[in-house]
């Protein structure tokens, strides 16, 4: 059962999108990512009576969390020269799992921003649909407490998406 705390919570979660399609805007994509990182830190930095959680999941077909709910103020720089874009791209399933996973580790009065880094190449999904994402996300967006951004792909493939899971 979720409780309520003092203080609440933010909990950011950073997806980034690192199959094969996603090579030729890799390095671009890397720099969005350290900026979402800096100025999520320098908030901490700002405001330390605040308490923000940080989770850094990579997926192509599989889906890997790189940081795990760490306090926004240990954030360390990430070692991206390991991470290679390879495979392909489960999209709904990293991005179900991962909501998912959030909004269960989340007490009565804390919010969450998700930030997905993404060209939205979708193909290799098995676990979650469009509908099932679609509903999630609107879920989600009506308790007033969740927040979505995505960074990375044309507005084209925004619009295709968008209009697919209501993001």
């Amino acid at each position: 059962m979720k409780t309520k705390s003092k203080r609440s919570t933010t909990h950011y979660l950073l997806l980034l999108d690192r199959s094969g399609s996603m090579a030729s805007c890799w390095q671009s994509t890397m720099e969005s990512l350290e900026g979402q990182l800096t100025s999520i830190k320098k908030l901490a930095e700002e405001h330390p009576d605040l308490p923000i959680r940080v989770t850094v999941s990579f997926f192509n077909t599989e889906l890997k969390s790189l940081i795990n709910q760490a306090p926004a103020m240990e954030l360390m720089p990430i070692p991206f020269d390991s991470i290679d874009p390879e495979g392909g791209t489960a999209l709904l399933d990293a991005l179900a799992t991962s909501l998912n996973d959030i909004n269960d580790l989340m007490e009565d009065n804390d919010d969450a921003v998700a930030v997905i880094l993404t060209d939205v190449e979708e193909n290799a999904s098995r676990m979650y649909s469009y509908e099932y994402l679609g509903g999630l996300i609107k879920h989600l967006k009506s308790t007033e407490r969740w927040k979505f951004k995505m960074l990375g792909a044309d507005f084209d493939s925004f619009t295709s998406i968008g209009s697919k899971i209501n993001l």
